[in-house]
């Protein structure tokens, strides 16, 4: 559900599936599917609309700093995200390294 909310047109709708997203990386403890949920986040960021990118760092953004812990062990997948520079706008450039900063300290 989360993942066809993020693809929505409409940014209500995808911010809400960001905040799905978000719930579910909470309500899991387990590294498995905290893994899962974090690589259906990752692929918002590789392919898809400005909004769709910009939801799924929001979602980054807003566990590394609620859950910085939790979200650290996954950051070399998060680090993969770097690939993808040349199809984000500035904006999404300085939320990526202000999420990759908060996970190295």
């Amino acid at each position: 559900i989360a993942d066809s909310l993020i693809r929505s047109p409409e940014f209500h709708l995808a911010s809400f599936g960001g905040d799905l997203y978000i719930t579910l990386f909470h309500c899991f403890s387990d590294e498995y599917s905290r893994q899962e949920i974090l690589g259906n986040i990752l692929t918002h960021t590789g392919g898809g609309n400005d909004d769709q990118i910009a939801v799924a760092l929001d979602v980054l953004l807003t566990l590394s700093q609620s859950s910085c812990q939790a979200l650290r062990p996954f950051s070399v997948f998060i680090k993969g995200v770097l690939d993808y520079l040349e199809n984000f706008k500035d904006s999404h450039i300085r939320k990526l390294f202000r999420i990759l900063s908060i996970l190295s300290i």
